[in-house]
Order: structure tokens, then sequence, then C-alpha cells
């Protein structure tokens, strides 16, 4: 009776979870696929897209990351690096006013590497902090992120870039790369492709996760963000963690008390609109406008300029 139920609900369609092994790359104009990291935008490359919201045009470097300048700033002493999904990478704005340009146009003295891509989760941000990030030794790494990417964390494949990545598993409170053996047995791919209710649960399930630190969606990521914060650990490096609003508030107790419980560097801006009420976000595409990048900006640097002070300053010591 809930199965015939749901289906007259399109928010319960099927959507079954990707594994490894489960689709074939598809070729991408715009995207190059990366062991390591999954993907990353084709070095020295340029697109443009147009919408009725914005028309944007999007380069990359020599890197694959999304940059307007050479990736070495010698007359810059200190380094921060930057990763995120589309957010931070910032999808429908140019990239001289997308949060990480923006903070670095106010330390005068440092750069901000932009290694945010579209539709990182959790578990890339790690793999680009471990591979790209920590070897460009930052004075600071930056991981901003949203709810969502905790999902995108449990996908071997991203639909809309048409490529694949690594996921990961955690066996014995350690994370393992999986593989296709790791795939579950036929019955429950059956009923992911076919079960509404099992839809249900599972979102009821990621629901929960963002109030309570229960359940496979929240252990995967808070491994994931704990993997980050001891590869920054190991590196001397300091780590801030930044909850980026999305167009619909969506407060995260679960995360906020961990952050708290392990006395991680963290802004948290899931839940705090600016007092002009001011739109954030475009209506129809849900990624952040100029006044959103700016709000992101001022936060992070309030934290910089009450934490790590010397990134601001204008003169050396």
């Amino acid at each position: 009776m809930g199965e015939l139920i749901l289906r007259f609900f399109p928010a319960f369609e099927p959507r079954p979870r990707f594994q490894v092994g489960d689709e074939i790359a598809r070729p991408s104009a715009n995207f190059v696929p990366d062991p390591e990291i999954g993907w990353r935008m084709r070095p020295e490359h340029e697109f443009i897209v147009d919408t009725e919201e914005y028309h944007v045009r999007y380069r990359s470097n020599a890197q694959g990351f999304r940059d307007e300048r050479k990736v070495d700033t010698p007359e810059k002493s200190r380094k921060i690096v930057l990763v995120g999904d589309s957010f931070s990478f910032g999808q429908g704005v140019p990239f001289d006013q997308t949060f990480g340009a923006l903070i670095e146009s106010r330390l005068p003295r440092t750069a901000v590497h932009n290694l945010g891509l579209q539709g990182f989760g959790i578990d890339q941000m790690w793999r680009v902090v471990k591979s790209v990030g920590l070897p460009m030794r930052p004075d600071l790494v930056i991981v901003a992120f949203i709810s969502d990417d905790f999902t995108r964390s449990l996908s071997a494949y991203r639909p809309d870039v048409g490529l694949n990545k690594s996921t990961f598993g955690l066996v014995g409170g350690m994370l393992e790369k999986q593989t296709p053996a790791d795939r579950p047995n036929a019955l429950i791919r059956f009923i992911e492709r076919h079960s509404r209710l099992w839809v249900g649960v599972r979102e009821a399930s990621r629901l929960l996760g963002h109030q309570l630190p229960i359940g496979e969606w929240w252990e995967l990521n808070r491994a994931l963000l704990d993997a980050i914060r001891a590869d920054c650990r190991a590196a001397g490096t300091r780590v801030l963690m930044v909850y980026l609003p999305t167009r619909e508030l969506r407060s995260f107790p679960a995360l906020r008390s961990y952050m708290q419980g392990t006395a991680a560097d963290f802004v948290d801006l899931g839940n705090q609109p600016p007092s002009s009420r001011r739109p954030l976000h475009y209506p129809q595409d849900g990624h952040p406008n100029p006044e959103g990048h700016r709000y992101v900006a001022e936060a992070v640097l309030g934290w910089i300029g009450r934490e790590i002070p010397e990134l601001a300053e204008r003169t050396a010591r």
C-alpha cells in the first residue's frame, strides 16, 4: 500500500546509488577524468554558460582548476587553498566575484588558489586537499561545502558531468577505497531501482543525520572530515571548515556538534541569513549570486582577522 501511495509523489522516484563499475564515463567537452579526484576542467580551457539568470565565462589554468591568472604568484608571500564544489567554483558568477577571489582581494600578501570543482563530494575534497592542496604548502586550507556534498560521497558517478570517481567505505573504522566487488547483492540493487519506500527510508535517514550523528550517511562523511583534518595537521597547516548557505536554509546540528566537540575551526553559515534579507542565490539555479559570494567572503575574512591576522597584514613584520 505504501509503494502504491508513494507512486503519486515524484519526489519518491527511485534514484539508485551509483556503485563502482556501474557506469561507463562519457566524453565531456569541458572536463577530463582524473584517477585521484574524479575529474578536472580541461587545462587551459574556456567555455561559456548562458542562462536566463547569468552569462558567465569559465577559464581553467594548467592544473585544470578555475582561474583567471597563472598558478604561480611570486608577489604573494602567503597561500590559501580553497576546496569545495560548484558553490566554491563560482557557478553563475564571474571569477573576480567568487568568494575565493574576494577573499584574496582583501588580503594583500596572500594568494587564494581555488580548487573547487562542480559536483564534488566531501570524499573528492579530501583527495584534492591531499594530492593537490597540501603539496602547495599553503598557510591555510578552506574546505567549503553544503549538505548535498555528503550525499555525493556515496555515489561513484556524476550524471551531469558524465564521469566516474572513487568511493570509500568504512572497514573497521578506516576508510578503504571501494571496488566493483563491494557492490550490494542483486536483491538490494533491485529494491534501490524500484522501491519508493526505500527512497523514503533513505531520505528520512539523511534528514535524521542532520540532527543526530548516526547512520552511514553521517559516519562516512565524519570519517572523511577527520581525514582532511588529520592530513592538514600532519602537514602543519591549519584548516577551516565552512558550511555554506543554500537557497533553502538547512540547519545541521550534528555537524555543528561534531565541530564543537573536536575543537575544529568552523564557520557555520547554514542557518544565518544576512540581516538585510537580500537574496543570496539565483532563484531558479540555486547557486550563490554575487551577493551570496560577498556574504561568504565577509564571514571568512572575519574569521581570518580574528584567528590568523598575519594573513591580512599589509607589510611584513
